[in-house]
């Protein structure tokens, strides 16, 4: 049995936005993958970053959500590395 997403569209070389339809959230057992990564567990818009390997965003409700889940997920990632070099200073 194969379900085809209900879209799929590349934002750029390197992320994918997908679209599955609510037909396909008990086709597949949870954890399955498509060739690009996508999992077919649930319905929903998917992000998939192919340079990190892995979701951005799982089962958002709109591709809006799925954008603000990823912003979220790099900004919180870049808060993170800045954290790391507060208070720290070059002296010559």
């Amino acid at each position: 049995m194969s379900v085809k997403p209900a879209s799929n569209r590349e934002l750029s070389a390197t992320l994918t936005l997908t679209e599955m339809p609510a037909s396909c959230g008990d086709a597949f057992q949870p954890g399955w993958r498509t060739r690009d990564g996508v999992s077919l567990s649930k319905n929903g818009f998917w992000l998939y970053d192919r340079t990190r390997g892995m979701n951005l965003a799982m089962r958002a409700e709109s591709a809006e959500s799925a954008l603000i889940e990823a912003i979220s997920y790099y900004q919180k990632k870049t808060d993170r590395g800045r954290a790391g070099t507060r208070g720290t200073t070059c002296d010559s």
